[in-house]
C-alpha cells in the first residue's frame, strides 16, 4: 500500500507504493540544496530547489525513467532503466530547457553517440562509443615532431565503479578498465 516518510518538521520527504515489501510504481523524493553531494554540482546549482526525484519501480528495482525536476518543474535529467540497469536514453538539461548532454545505454553499457551542447543549443562535442569503448584517434610523433602514425582505437571500456541509487540520490560513476584496442584505419 501507500507509504510516506516525513522530515522532522513535518514536510513530506518521500512517498510511493509497496507491494509485499517491494517498491512498485512511481515514487517521489524531495531534496533541498546541499542535501546530497550531486546537488552541489553542475547542472543542479543552476536550478531552483527543492528538487523532486521521481523513479518508476518494479519489484524494488528501477524499471522506467528516473527524472529529477526543480521547483519550477524543469527537468534536470532523465535516465531510463530496465530492471536496474541504464537502458535507453540518458539526458541532462540546462535551466532554459536545452539539452546539455545526451547518451544511450544498452543494458548498462554506453553505446552510440554522446553529444554535449552549449546553453544556446549549439553542439559542443560528439563522442562515439562501441560497447562502452570510446572511439578515438591516437597519433604518435617522431622526435622532430613530425607525424609518425595515426590509428583509430577503441579506448578501454567504461565500467561502473558505483551503481545508480535512487533511494540515496546517487548517480553511477564510471571509469575505464582494461586496455585500448586498435579498431579502424591506420596510417604510418
Amino acid at each position: 500500500g501507500t507509504w510516506s516518510m516525513f522530515k522532522e518538521r513535518g514536510s513530506l520527504m518521500m512517498e510511493g507504493q509497496y507491494d509485499h515489501d517491494s517498491r512498485t510504481g512511481v515514487w517521489h523524493r524531495w531534496y533541498v540544496a546541499g542535501e546530497l553531494p550531486m546537488l552541489r554540482e553542475r547542472p543542479f546549482v543552476e536550478f531552483q530547489t527543492p528538487f523532486i526525484s521521481q523513479g518508476v519501480f518494479d519489484r524494488d528495482t528501477l524499471n522506467g525513467p528516473w527524472i529529477i525536476y526543480d521547483s519550477k518543474h524543469r527537468k534536470i535529467f532523465e535516465i531510463h532503466f530496465e530492471m536496474g540497469e541504464r537502458h535507453g536514453q540518458a539526458v541532462w538539461y540546462y535551466p532554459n530547457g536545452q539539452r546539455m548532454r545526451q547518451m544511450h545505454f544498452e543494458h548498462g553499457v554506453l553505446e552510440g553517440e554522446v553529444t554535449e551542447w552549449k546553453p544556446d543549443g549549439s553542439v559542443m562535442g560528439v563522442d562515439r562509443y562501441d560497447q562502452g569503448r570510446k572511439l578515438a584517434v591516437r597519433t604518435e610523433y617522431h622526435k622532430n615532431k613530425a607525424k609518425k602514425s595515426e590509428a583509430q582505437v577503441l579506448e578501454a571500456p567504461l565500467r561502473a565503479k558505483t551503481l545508480d541509487s535512487w533511494h540515496q540520490g546517487e548517480l553511477a560513476t564510471f571509469a575505464p578498465q582494461g586496455d585500448a584496442v586498435k579498431h579502424g584505419p591506420f596510417r604510418a
